[in-house]
């Protein structure tokens, strides 16, 4: 038996709500929180975190500095004002870029140096905040996992910090924050849950518990992210695709994520395109060319999608799965190419080299790890 290992010590507060209960579970971990959000999200959310937070005794000092595809001098920004503001505790408000930025900054208040410094090893870290995170998307699960990911300013290679010490101890998923997002921010964060479910399927650092689930996060996310893409006030759909985002954000941190992901990362770091957006330009060159090596599971892929394997071959199977995946991302307007993100035959030599070294370590959990010369390829059919 291959030997593995679960932990996820995160309490996680599910449904319709649920946010109500923000103070008292607060109120356990400090006296002063760091409320880390984007301006606008601030705008619509802000005034209620507050008024949860007063009223169970809670000071904040809040940071509405969190940019897409956050900046290390962005956490660096929030650590410092942490520190100086006497915040003993951070609470990330919003998508993926705002829960994220709020690890960095509890994991970086009172240490020296650069969030890289820490993320390449050249410092160690033994102690960070406690961190809170309340979702108000459905895709990037980082309430489920120790991973976050940044972008350093000068080199533009975007790279995660994985890390127990980043596990929030408290993430509310209310679906009260969902029913109101516009339909970009519905599709583009609802695949790369779905995304995170299928990777970490694949991978080959995948455990049973982790492909239990991925796989539900798979199903759920199939059925139901076209359903509140199109009638965003399906409370009962939306209860089922922020399960699946959780669950996909918790099996990426046991299994990790492979080749879109490692392609994806370089893509956003240097041109700051959205990271669901680099993910779906790449997916069908990846499926195309990771199908075969796999084919059971892409066959898996396509039964879900809607495909009727049966008396189909494994392989062909697996080949079904990818028009099956294209059409299931027309479904939800988010089927994209990368040149319509500025991304060029000029960039391709660069990118690559951020995937084959930068994200080698994702780049080799995939079933069939590409050479420096296929990425070239998948990046160019990609375009």
């Amino acid at each position: 038996m291959k030997e593995y290992t679960f932990y996820n010590p995160v309490k996680y507060l599910f449904g319709s709500g649920v946010i109500q209960k923000l103070g008292q579970h607060a109120a356990v971990l400090g006296k002063k929180a760091m409320i880390v959000t984007t301006p606008g999200t601030m705008a619509r959310f802000g005034e209620k975190i507050c008024n949860l937070l007063v009223a169970a005794g809670i000071e904040y000092q809040v940071f509405t500095g969190v940019q897409p595809n956050p900046l290390a001098s962005g956490v660096r920004l929030g650590a410092d004002l942490a520190e100086k503001s006497g915040c003993d505790m951070i609470i990330g408000l919003g998508g993926g870029s705002a829960m994220d930025t709020a690890k960095g900054i509890a994991f970086l208040t009172g240490k020296d140096g650069d969030i890289f410094d820490y993320i390449t090893g050249k410092r160690t870290g033994t102690t960070a905040l406690p961190i809170i995170c309340i979702t108000t998307t459905a895709g990037t699960g980082s309430e489920g996992n120790a991973t976050a990911v940044f972008t350093n300013d000068e080199t533009l290679d975007k790279k995660g910090l994985v890390n127990p010490l980043i596990y929030p101890k408290v993430s509310f998923v209310d679906s009260d924050f969902m029913t109101t997002l516009p339909k970009n921010l519905i599709a583009g964060p609802g695949c790369d849950a779905l995304f995170h479910a299928f990777e970490s399927y694949l991978s080959k650092d995948r455990t049973p518990i982790s492909e239990m689930y991925s796989l539900e996060a798979m199903r759920l996310s199939i059925e139901n992210l076209p359903k509140v893409y199109h009638n965003p006030a399906d409370t009962a759909a939306w209860e089922k695709v922020i399960l699946a985002n959780t669950l996909a954000g918790i099996a990426i941190g046991c299994a990790g994520t492979t080749v879109p992901h490692a392609l994806g990362q370089p893509v956003s770091g240097l041109l700051n395109v959205a990271h669901s957006d680099s993910l779906v330009c790449l997916y069908p060159a990846f499926m195309k060319f990771t199908a075969q090596s796999a084919p059971d599971r892409f066959g898996k892929l396509a039964e879900l999608l809607g495909c009727d394997t049966a008396g189909k071959s494994p392989e062909e199977a697996a080949n079904m799965s990818i028009d099956a995946m294209i059409a299931f991302l027309k479904s939800i307007d988010a089927y994209k190419k990368l040149s319509e993100f500025g991304v060029t035959e000029a960039h391709i030599d660069r990118l690559a080299e951020g995937a084959t070294t930068m994200m080698k370590v994702v780049l080799n959990k995939n079933p069939i790890v590409p050479s420096l010369e296929q990425v070239k390829e998948l990046y160019l059919e990609s375009l």
